[in-house]
């Protein structure tokens, strides 16, 4: 029966805290009016205070009207259900003990929305009974509700025994997270080194002139030799970067303003021999676009229409052979002569952007999101030349990694 006064801690803290019968209903404020974390620390604090105080003055007796009317309380595996199991009880095994001196040690104080949560804690209480020093020791869990008039209230805890845990309380409703939900204008940036922009329209001509029968090369004309050379060459196609601002509409439902910070530069050099033909196309591609996006659970969904701007340079020059012999041998050289073709446009396509991110608040104010984002539709076409037919590539492309976010309003 002894230890079984483990539980006289929680209820002096809830008198403590909770100076009143009113509003036994936990209340979860609207956004504009969170409570801040500090706050709610300084609350737990000055009613520990208060709690070593009332233990020691033995004032016990209406601690349990000062629960939450539904408080669920656990001791050392007996659950006293309400106030009124708790009163019972308390009827039962308050006489004739002495309290000196109460400790609360929680390892973990989170912050809700709806008030505080105290972890894996462990308490001491020492006291005197028929003359018997003893001291309690054990783990508590502790969940502190707000009410209507700013006060805390105690909805549910749990003591274990020395040595054993108390079970989890239930759930903590981030105050973090929804503080940044509250704030409806974020700005967002995917830097280049920390993410990648590929915009493959480049590519799917390098694609699409293979296809063709052409096979990629860079022609060094100063010493009249084909060096081998497969793919596009890129300037910078993996780190162009996006930057955003995002507006919260209603809800969940937010508008995202977006654009590259820079363009992406390609070049692409292609020869086929067979038709005397070299070809050289650069091309220089940004975005600009919207999103509307829908969150739930720190997933975010969005699609919406992005424009890519491009300015594109088509080159084709007659490709010359020149067989000879070298070091006693036969020998081949290539070089270019005239220019068949020199174009030169910019193209803006609307395309369909699916974006899917990840996010997760750091602070009220920073975030971070790891997300990825597809874009693809509309058609670039090649000018025809006299060796080359027409050609017509998709565009679009792929955007992932990690984006940083800041919340200021």
């Amino acid at each position: 029966m002894m230890r079984s006064w483990a539980l006289l801690p929680l209820l002096l803290a809830a008198a403590a805290c909770a100076p009143g019968a009113r509003g036994t209903h936990p209340v979860t404020p609207s956004p504009r009016r969170l409570p801040e974390a500090d706050s709610l620390r300084r609350l737990i604090a000055q009613a520990k205070f208060a709690l070593d105080s009332a233990a020691r003055a033995g004032d016990a007796a209406f601690a349990a009207r000062l629960l939450t009317a539904d408080a669920d309380v656990t001791q050392h595996g007996e659950r006293l259900a309400g106030v009124g199991g708790v009163a019972a009880w308390l009827t039962g095994h308050s006489a004739g003990a002495r309290i000196s001196t109460v400790q609360l040690l929680p390892e973990r104080i989170l912050t809700c929305t709806t008030g505080a949560v105290e972890r894996e804690g462990h308490y001491l209480v020492a006291l005197e009974r028929a003359g018997v020093a003893d001291t309690l020791r054990g783990r508590y869990t502790m969940e502190w509700t707000l009410q209507p008039d700013g006060s805390l209230r105690v909805a549910q805890a749990a003591f274990a025994a020395d040595g054993s845990h108390a079970p989890p309380s239930r759930s903590c409703p981030s105050l973090t997270l929804a503080r940044a939900r509250a704030r409806r204008v974020g700005l967002w940036l995917l830097p280049p080194r920390l993410g990648a922009v590929q915009l493959q329209t480049a590519d799917r001509v390098e694609k699409a002139l293979r296809a063709d029968g052409y096979g990629g090369g860079r022609l060094f004309t100063g010493a009249n030799v084909m060096a081998g050379h497969e793919g596009s060459e890129y300037d910078g196609s993996t780190g162009i970067g996006i930057a955003a601002v995002r507006v919260r509409v209603a809800g969940p439902v937010s508008v995202e303003a977006m654009t590259s910070l820079r363009s992406n530069r390609a070049r692409v050099q292609a020869y086929d021999p067979q038709r005397s033909s070299y070809v050289t196309f650069e091309h220089e591609e940004g975005l600009v676009g919207a999103i509307v996006s829908v969150e739930r659970w720190g997933v975010r969904l969005g699609a919406g229409p992005m424009m890519l701007r491009g300015d594109s340079h088509f080159r084709e020059e007659d490709l010359v052979l020149h067989e000879g012999t070298d070091f006693g041998g036969p020998s081949a050289s290539y070089e270019t002569r005239g220019v068949v073709a020199d174009e030169r446009w910019t193209s803006n396509s609307v395309v369909l952007a699916a974006d899917v991110r990840y996010e997760r608040p750091l602070t009220a104010l920073l975030s971070v999101a790891l997300m990825a984002q597809y874009h693809g539709g509309g058609s670039l076409e090649l000018p025809d030349s006299d060796h080359l037919g027409p050609i017509s590539v998709s565009r679009g492309g792929l955007s992932y990694g990690l984006a940083i976010g800041v919340t200021p309003f």
